[in-house]
């Protein structure tokens, strides 16, 4: 599973569109599976 604590941090916050914006960037900047997996932050 990735994590990322910005991301999260927004969500617990109720602050989705940026939650989900920071979750496609994080998406966007790996360059496969093996790298996703080396994102979990």
């Amino acid at each position: 599973m990735i994590r990322d604590r910005k991301a999260e941090d927004l969500e617990s916050k109720g602050l989705y569109r940026r939650a989900a914006a920071r979750w496609a960037e994080v998406m966007m900047l790996a360059d496969g599976d093996k790298e996703l997996a080396n994102k979990i932050m």
